[in-house]
């Protein structure tokens, strides 16, 4: 057996990612409206989306930045052209490694010890971004994607940063960029996958928890199957292998808890397979980058989340960054146009279900099931928005007005 496969081993084995349960989106639901068995209703909201750049400030992050600062005014496009209600705030994945010095130990650099990084705080003055802010409001929030450096800990704590960011506490010191009625659209840019944990996990003097390296992240956080012929790694899912690694489901709590159902998180980062494990300069292990022209690594623990949320999965290895911020930004349009049923539907395939929209002052209109040539609403499985039964998604030339409070009565299966 060779060094590498003697050091990653032991990690490889262990259960499927637990998924959570998502809460109705699209408005929240109308306590006042009548509900039976066989009616939901909820109360349409506006056009608000709350944008959440988690960005990568570790070394070898200036190109990446670069690339995603030119195409991030694709995404600022998609949401004006919707005439979206949107606000926007950078973090960074530096939250430091707590009173842990790494100066001179390993391979983790800009982790010192007592500085806590960023710690989630957001980026620039103003620090929320908004039409009327400052006079070109999607220039600024390229630029500072484009400036956020690449000094910050080695140590990426992207999940622990959005989790932090949108905290009551830390999101009103910050000037309020969470809005309860708005969808928090989170976007990671990283060329690592996440490294959120306990302070402890950060010990450089402690082997039991891995090499003095970012290795340790993919060592506790990371579990695979097996090791196949060619040497890639097969099977490899999001599991906290090291008890101190910050919990995939730990994390989706964290943000229904802020949010509710009202949440989507998309990743530009690292191609998800191969998954390989090589030497590095010092002579430890590392996770080798997944595609050629990029030093981006497999995300493996973030596109659990992504996948989790329903989000948008694209790509560093891609020259071209534009689709990819085009795709985020139509995502969340869906969503605001996207309601999750609370209960399943008793026939998937083709549901039974009328839908009316009831405007302020009690005009009654009948929404009609989308056909050829005729917009309408559809439903969306479960796996399509992170919806545990289904939602109901309006097509834009039907979308409920603001206030308006929308019936739906289904053949529900219970």
């Amino acid at each position: 057996m060779n060094l590498v496969r003697a050091l990653f081993v032991c990690i490889c084995a262990g259960c499927a990612l637990e998924p959570i349960a998502a809460l109705p989106r699209g408005g929240a639901p109308d306590a006042g409206a009548r509900e039976s068995g066989a009616v939901e209703a909820f109360v349409q909201s506006g056009r608000r989306v709350d944008l959440l750049l988690v960005v990568d400030d570790s070394s070898g992050m200036a190109e990446e930045q670069s690339r995603f600062a030119a195409a991030l005014p694709r995404l600022v496009a998609v949401l004006d052209a919707a005439g979206t209600d949107w606000r926007a705030g950078i973090v960074t994945t530096d939250l430091g490694t707590g009173p842990y010095d790494w100066e001179g130990k390993g391979g983790a650099d800009g982790c010192e010890a007592g500085g806590g990084g960023d710690q989630a705080l957001l980026q620039g003055d103003p620090a929320v971004l908004s039409h009327g802010s400052v006079g070109d409001p999607a220039a600024e929030l390229a630029a500072r994607v484009d400036l956020a450096g690449e000094d910050g800990c080695g140590f990426e704590r992207p999940l622990d940063a959005a989790v932090r960011a949108v905290s009551p506490e830390l999101a009103g010191a910050d000037g309020g960029l969470v809005r309860d009625d708005a969808l928090l659209s989170i976007v990671f840019l990283t060329d690592e996958d996440d490294c959120s944990a306990d302070e402890e996990f950060y010990s450089p003097d402690n082997p039991g928890l891995g090499p003095p390296t970012s290795f340790r992240c993919f060592f506790g956080g990371v579990a695979c199957d097996d090791e196949g012929d060619d040497g890639a790694w097969l099977g490899c899912r999001a599991q906290s292998v090291q008890p101190l690694v910050r919990a995939i489901p730990d994390v989706l709590a964290a943000l229904a808890e802020r949010k509710g159902s009202l949440v989507t998180a998309s990743l530009v980062g690292g191609a998800l397979a191969p998954v390989r494990v090589g030497i590095d300069e010092l002579g430890f292990p590392e996770v080798v980058p997944s595609c050629a022209g990029s030093d981006a690594r497999p995300p493996i623990r973030l596109a659990a989340v992504v996948d989790q949320l329903g989000g948008v999965r694209a790509s560093l290895c891609e020259a071209d960054l534009r689709p990819a911020l085009e795709a985020i930004g139509a995502d969340a349009l869906e969503r605001l146009r996207a309601y999750c049923l609370r209960r399943p539907l008793a026939d998937t395939a083709s549901p039974d279900c009328g839908v009316v929209e009831v405007r302020e002052g009690g005009q009654a209109l009948a929404i009609p099931r989308r056909a050829q040539g005729t917009p309408g609403w559809w439903f969306a499985r479960p796996v399509r928005l992170a919806c545990e039964n289904g939602a109901i998604v309006f097509d834009e030339e039907v979308v409920p007005r603001a206030g308006s409070r929308v019936e739906m009565t289904c053949d529900f299966a219970d």
